[in-house]
């Protein structure tokens, strides 16, 4: 009698085990996400790159305006060269005005936003057209230009926000909090 007690208690242990893992399995794991089955080769938008990152970022970073020289490249103003480091060389002869279009290599003609202006008039000397030039070789000067491509990709952000993202998520935050609060007993 013991015995089929025991084998008894045995199964029903194992039976137990066996269908908690089958209810976790069919109902209480997160299923896998399928894979990506379309590649994105155009950008989602039409904002130039580095005001992206501004607007992700919610604040100028240097990923933003490596973005920009990224887009200077896709505009065909400079060459970039990833082979041996990060390689620049120019392909535009004259400065940019502010309010510049310029045919791309595929054949659209696209407005320059302002602080890719500043961004490629800053360096534009500095980056040779005949031959490629470390961008390390020229990082003083880029960051020396940082400030003022931050302060023009400010400005072409401030049409997006009200007011600041910190300030609206501060007020959000306490509203929540006097929700929380009031609502105990």
């Amino acid at each position: 009698m013991q015995l089929w007690a025991g084998v008894a208690a045995a199964i029903i242990l194992l039976g137990g085990l066996l269908g908690a893992w089958l209810v976790w399995y069919l109902w209480g794991r997160d299923t896998p996400t399928p894979p990506l089955t379309d590649y994105l080769s155009e950008a989602p938008s039409d904002l130039p790159p580095g005001i992206v990152a501004y607007l992700v970022d919610e604040r100028p970073t240097a990923k933003g305006v490596l973005a920009s020289l990224f887009h200077l490249a896709r505009l065909g103003l400079l060459r970039i060269n990833m082979a041996q480091g990060m390689v620049l060389q120019r392909n535009w002869k004259e400065s940019l005005a502010k309010g510049q279009s310029v045919q791309t290599p595929e054949g659209k003609v696209i407005a320059i936003p302002d602080h890719l202006v500043i961004l490629f008039n800053a360096l534009r000397s500095r980056i040779p057209m005949d031959r490629p030039i470390h961008l390390s070789s020229i990082s003083s000067e880029f960051q020396k230009t940082l400030p003022r491509v931050y302060l023009e990709m400010a400005e072409e952000t401030t049409r997006f926000f009200n007011e600041l993202p910190a300030a609206v998520r501060h007020r959000w935050l306490s509203i929540g909090q006097w929700l929380t609060r009031w609502r105990r007993p």
